[in-house]
């Protein structure tokens, strides 16, 4: 019984251990804001609107740029 479990236990570390990189590519929306100067602008974000989105871009209205979040990169996320 020990050594059933032990080579499932195995088995299930090889699978997780795998090289196979899948690049997943989530939504994006925007939120309209107004910058302390007073220009139109908005916030890109990631993730599902009205629920959970992590900021990767801003800048003014149809010129916001785009950080992605890279796996294995260090950065400043909000």
């Amino acid at each position: 019984m020990k050594r059933l479990f032990a080579g499932l236990l195995f088995t299930v570390l090889l699978m997780g251990c795998s090289d196979d990189e899948r690049m997943t590519v989530s939504p994006t929306f925007k939120l309209p804001v107004t910058f302390d100067d007073g220009t139109e602008g908005e916030y890109v974000l990631i993730g599902k609107e009205g629920r959970l989105g992590f900021l990767i871009g801003s800048g003014k209205k149809g010129e916001s740029e785009v950080q992605p979040i890279v796996h294995g990169k260090a950065n400043k996320y909000m």
